[in-house]
């Protein structure tokens, strides 16, 4: 089994070539349904400019297009950006999410869809990702965190599972250590060959820590879901916050 590679951060190696292969299964169906809800929730429409943070493959960054909505997706993998400019995405940066090359005030809206947040180290580094957030949305702008609800995370962690996909055989094992949701995955071809191993870490910040941590970075919390489908905080697996900089 090949070692996980210690010189890259994990979210460097995690969101390589084979992630669109072995999360296929997150359809754009989904996304064109979430982002419909985030589109409302934010309050925008034809000719707003939005950046979405983690954009990844694109697919909420293509949805939110289908609505006029003019987006520039950032993200630090190479792949996942190629996997999104073959799909059509325009408008790409590769990024940093702590340091965004964008100008002050540029959007009316931000977005961090699927747990896109939390992968640092040093809660610092989380606290600056806000901060450059609040820095490129405009004046009475938004943005929407999806994130994790860690009180259902604790609760209901499977700490085990195996599963075929599209020719690999992928073992994810899940604990929780030190405010961290930590997943070691290993992903073997069935034809054999070599193993890919990592460990993902997710900072577990409870609900009302965001919240003060959104505060701090000079936005206000004007509503709360538990899911991209407007349910109330607790009664889903997700904590949706949606955050506006002051006038």
């Amino acid at each position: 089994m090949a070692d996980p590679d210690h010189t890259k951060a994990w979210y460097e190696v995690a969101f390589g070539d084979l992630y669109p292969i072995l999360y296929a299964h997150r359809d754009q169906a989904a996304a064109t349904a979430e982002a419909l809800f985030a589109i409302q929730a934010l309050g925008v429409g034809p000719g707003s400019r939005a950046v979405d943070i983690g954009c990844g493959g694109g697919r909420h960054q293509r949805a939110f297009e289908e609505h006029g909505v003019r987006v520039v997706g950032v993200d630090l993998s190479r792949p996942l950006l190629c996997e999104n400019h073959g799909s059509g995405g325009e408008r790409l940066v590769r990024a940093d999410m702590r340091a965004l090359p964008l100008a002050d005030g540029s959007f009316d809206v931000a977005t961090s869809f699927f747990t896109s947040f939390g992968y640092f180290d040093a809660d610092d580094d989380d606290a600056r990702v806000l901060q450059e957030v609040a820095r490129v949305i405009r004046p009475k702008g938004r943005y929407l965190l999806d994130y994790l609800y860690s009180p259902g995370v604790a609760a209901n962690l499977v700490p085990h599972t195996e599963r075929n996909v599209a020719g690999y055989r992928m073992v994810e094992e899940r604990r929780i250590e030190h405010q961290h949701v930590k997943k070691r995955v290993s992903i073997t071809p069935a034809a054999g060959g070599e193993t890919r191993a990592y460990e993902e870490s997710v900072r577990l910040y409870p609900p009302a820590d965001l919240e003060r941590m959104l505060e701090t970075a000079g936005l206000t919390v004007v509503d709360r879901y538990g899911a991209l489908d407007g349910r109330a905080l607790g009664a889903g697996s997700r904590c949706v916050l949606v955050a506006e900089r002051p006038q």
